[in-house]
């Protein structure tokens, strides 16, 4: 009988303990099922019919009996709760499977207009935007390679012998640029862009390199149309009375330094003196002679130009409307240069910077001020760029003959009309211009530059571009010019390359293999992902 009594006791305590933890954890409420204890008389007054319910039981107490029934009620309600449980974790996870499914869809057929959205919003020129701090003074310098042409037989050039040339380089410099708008503008910005040369002492020649030239500021001035205009016999004497006195020289021995820093000219001070009592007379010149800063003008190939402002450049802030983000809207206030003729008189399209996302054509292009046109490119820069015998060139070709502009193009109109064209290195592709000059070796993988762009975002990531400077030497009736050969004569050429450092070209990577697998890359991980669940969920069930 104790037995009976501890046993009873042990389920009546866990019936308790059933109760409350169905109290305090249930989510789902059940309906209460009220259980009827059976009548107290049933086993008191009735003893046949408690005998019957005790031997189909297989219990002695009718009490006991009663918690028997209520433990096995509770027991099936907690199957029907876990049922309930079941069928929630079940729908939840049709949910799950589904919602995976469905971003996996949108993502394989929306992902790319959504990453351009993301990429275009980015490249404007907008006060607040990301682009405009790195455009304004970008992180990192590009490389300039300077290689000068001395002259080895300058006495006999000058009377009349074709020029035997000496290469002299590399002289490198590392440029920073730094841009300072102006105006803002709804579609576009004005700005004024200064490059600042560095110098590169390990891998250069020494700028104390010495080179027989001729005197390029002298005859600069010289072969300008004002001055050739005007050069009468009275006006030819007296300017060679100011070379004279000037101690100036058609050919000089000059370091590398004086022409690619550049030196101020002694002439030019002389003549801005003799030009005074001439203007007072009434006499009138060309724009180009009355606009010349005679008293602070020096002649450089480039780095004398260092940290001193640009002419005012307008470009598009926008991706819109057919223009490309900082793409040129005008050089100088100017839109079209006068000189050419058209297509060719419009400066427009790509700076260099941008070239549109997605690139398909075969080629693109970019517009050079001091080449003064349109760059070809297809990786590589177009060959044919200076042959004037393609259609495309012909409107370049300011000469009398289209022969005349083979291999070349005058580059005066963009260069304050000095007397300079521009070409490849060396002549290259250009049997006609390669014949006037000795000492020239024309070299294809040295000389035709080239340009990387990364095509979904059309941004250049490295590129290396060569362009040859080149005087117009003519005959002209001043003391030492008169017997020379009509000729262009390379000055020098400059070799511009540049290339994106890390952390950047990691980030265009990434960005690049993302238009090109990104899709399918998340397409395969949502299927996978959506079949996991998949299997999970039909194996359980």
């Amino acid at each position: 009988m104790g037995k009976n009594s501890k046993s009873f006791n042990q389920i009546k305590s866990n019936h308790q303990s059933i109760e409350m933890a169905n109290t305090k954890c249930s989510i789902i409420s059940l309906p209460k099922i009220k259980v009827i204890p059976l009548p107290e008389l049933i086993d008191h007054h009735e003893p046949f019919f408690g005998d019957i319910i005790r031997k189909i039981s297989g219990v002695a107490n009718v009490d006991r009996f009663d918690l028997i029934r209520l433990v096995k009620i509770k027991e099936k309600q907690k199957r029907k709760q876990n049922e309930c449980w079941q069928f929630l974790q079940s729908s939840l996870k049709f949910i799950i499977i589904l919602t995976i499914a469905m971003i996996t869809i949108f993502s394989y057929f929306f992902f790319d207009p959504i990453i351009n959205n993301a990429i275009e919003s980015r490249l404007n020129l907008d006060e607040n935007s990301q682009m405009i701090n790195s455009w304004q003074q970008p992180s990192f310098p590009y490389t300039m390679k300077f290689y000068i042409f001395g002259l080895k037989n300058a006495a006999d050039f000058l009377q009349g012998e074709q020029p035997i040339l000496l290469e002299y380089g590399p002289f490198v410099y590392h440029v920073d640029t730094k841009r300072t708008i102006t105006k803002w503008k709804s579609d576009t910005i004005q700005y004024t862009e200064q490059s600042f040369y560095h110098f590169d002492h390990n891998h250069s020649l020494p700028l104390d390199t010495e080179l027989t030239v001729l005197n390029y500021p002298l005859l600069s001035a010289l072969y300008m149309k004002s001055i050739l205009g005007f050069l009468t016999p009275v006006v030819q004497n007296v300017v060679s009375n100011v070379i004279q006195s000037s101690g100036e020289k058609i050919i000089e021995q000059r370091q590398a330094a004086d022409l690619l820093d550049g030196h101020r000219v002694k002439f030019f001070k002389n003549v801005q003196r003799l030009l005074k009592p001439m203007k007072a007379l009434g006499i009138k010149f060309g724009p180009e002679l009355e606009n010349f800063d005679f008293e602070h003008y020096s002649f450089g190939f480039g780095p004398q130009n260092s940290g001193q402002k640009s002419e005012l450049y307008e470009h598009f802030r926008h991706t819109e409307n057919g223009h490309l983000f900082d793409g040129i809207y005008k050089v100088g206030g100017k839109r079209k240069l006068k000189d050419f003729r058209p297509p060719c008189n419009e400066m427009s399209g790509s700076s260099g910077i941008f070239f549109g996302m997605h690139l398909t054509a075969p080629e693109i292009s970019f517009f050079s001020h001091s080449v003064c046109r349109k760059i070809l490119v297809r990786y590589f820069v177009d060959v044919e760029l200076f042959n004037s015998t393609y259609q495309s060139n012909r409107c370049y070709c300011l000469q009398s003959k289209l022969s005349k502009c083979q291999g070349w193009i005058d580059t005066s109109p963009c260069l304050g009309q000095l007397q300079v064209g521009s070409s490849f290195p060396h002549f290259y592709n250009s049997l006609r211009r390669q014949k006037t000059v000795i000492g020239l070796r024309p070299d294809y993988s040295k000389h035709i530059g080239y340009l990387d762009v990364e095509p979904n975002i059309g941004i250049p990531i490295n590129g290396q571009i060569g362009i040859q400077f080149n005087m117009r030497i003519s005959s002209i009736p001043i003391i030492g010019l008169q017997s020379i050969h009509n000729t262009l004569l390379p000055m020098f050429w400059a070799e511009q390359s540049n290339q994106i450092q890390s952390p950047m070209i990691y980030w265009l990577m990434i960005i690049s293999l993302s238009f090109t697998y990104g899709k399918y890359f998340i397409f395969f991980i949502g299927t996978f992902i959506t079949l996991i669940w998949f299997y999970q969920f039909f194996k359980r069930r």
